[in-house]
């Protein structure tokens, strides 16, 4: 057992689910909830420019596993994430087998 397998988050992950509305559409709905153990770090944060104020926060999950896909949703502590590209995989070894995905904070607000 590593600190991947037993990560100090919990993760909900919603990956998008490609359905069809009633004219034919492609539209992406939320799928079901997937809980996901690993660490959470804070990236980034872009202030705007003269304010001083925070705009954004990029954070990035890395654990064993990630279910979602690029226009996945994530929750964590009560915030809305968007999965901000691929994740990467990581699988050179089985012990050191880990993906890492980066994650847009929706908004500052903590709710």
């Amino acid at each position: 057992m590593s600190l991947l397998d037993r990560g100090p988050h919990t993760v909900v992950v919603f990956p998008q689910v490609r359905t069809e509305d009633r004219y034919g559409s492609p539209v992406f709905t939320d799928g079901e909830p997937i809980p996901v153990r690993g660490a959470m770090q804070p990236s980034s944060a872009d202030e705007t420019e003269g304010a001083g104020t925070q705009a954004s926060t990029q954070y990035t999950f890395i654990g064993r596993t990630w279910p979602g896909g690029v226009h996945s949703r994530a929750v964590w502590a009560g915030r809305d994430f968007d999965q901000d590209g691929e994740a990467r995989v990581y699988s050179m070894s089985a012990r050191t087998a880990h993906v890492d995905v980066t994650l847009q904070a929706r908004s500052s607000e903590v709710k």
